[in-house]
This record gives C-alpha cells, structure tokens and sequence, in this order.
C-alpha cells in the first residue's frame, strides 16, 4: 500500500520491477562511511487466505510438484543445492510427515518446527548465508521464511535440499 525508505546520505535511488512484479531499487553511496542505514517503513493491507483445498490424492500433490521445480516462478523454491546436514534433516522429515500427507501439511510442521527450534537473532544472518550455517546455528532474521523443498526426504537426491532454510517468525 505504501513504503517509505530512508537511506544515508539520501542517495538516489533507481527502480526497476523486477520478473516476479516486485519493484527493486538500486543506489550507489560513495562518499566514504562506516555506518550506513537503510530503514524501510512499510503500510499493508493483510485479509483472510482460505487454506488450500484438499482434493487430490497427496501422491499426486507430490508429484505434480516435480515439474514445477523449472517454471521460473518456482525455481528459488524447489531449486536445489549442496547440503551438509542433508540427513539431520531427512531424518526431522521423515518424524514430520505422516504417510498420508500432502505437501502443505509437511511444509506447515516443518514452518512449526523452525518457529519453535530456531531463534530470531539480528544480524546473524545476511543474505550470503548458507543453508549449513543457518542450519548450525539455529538462528537467522525475520526476512527468511520456511520453504521445504520437496526433495528433502527424497532417497534419489541425497545430500540435496532447497536453496535456502528460511526462518519465520
């Protein structure tokens, strides 16, 4: 609805909206500093989201999810990569998820089991972080949000999870 953002120095800022329909700006602040601050206030409008209906057989949830891991919408979500703790988390899933489960379900225990496991420290976390480091320290910032890839308790990609371990709180 509405954002204000101040930043050091009051730099001009360049926007551009991106792929997904967000709009990203971008500035440049070169006079020499050691501090800079960005404070972006924000006025939103939430409502009521019904749940998914549940009408599909949860082995079909599942495996319509396989192709949506190369629609560009979803790539961020389901892409994945490299993971260390890969069978710490296997094993967190497998307790998770009952057999008869459809994807929202086990994406919702497991955002419970972050909310409850993991704790909001600022500054712990950027951007860079990788999913074994978050993993670690069970602790991050508000801007990550749980998304379970839904190869995480799949034998065939061992050692592989989604791109990032989002916190929510």
């Amino acid at each position: 609805m509405k954002q204000e953002v101040t930043i050091t120095g009051n730099p001009i800022v360049d926007t551009h909206i991106d792929y997904y329909g967000n709009e990203v700006g971008s500035f440049t602040y070169s006079d020499p500093h050691s501090v800079l601050v960005i404070s972006s206030k924000i006025l939103v409008s939430t409502k009521h989201r019904p749940f998914p209906v549940n009408d599909i057989f949860p082995a079909q949830q599942w495996e319509d999810l396989k192709p949506l891991q190369y629609m560009v919408p979803f790539i961020d979500f389901l892409r994945q990569e490299y993971f260390e703790g890969f069978e710490e988390l296997k094993k967190l899933v497998d307790e998770l998820k009952g057999t008869d489960d459809i994807p929202y379900q086990v994406a919702v225990r497991f955002c419970e089991y972050v909310y409850k496991n993991f704790n909001y420290i600022k500054g712990v976390t950027t951007v860079e972080t990788t999913l074994d480091e978050i993993w670690k320290l069970k602790a991050g910032v508000c801007r990550f949000c749980p998304y379970l890839n839904r190869n995480a308790a799949d034998d065939k990609n061992p050692g592989k999870v989604c791109k990032r371990l989002y916190l929510y709180r």
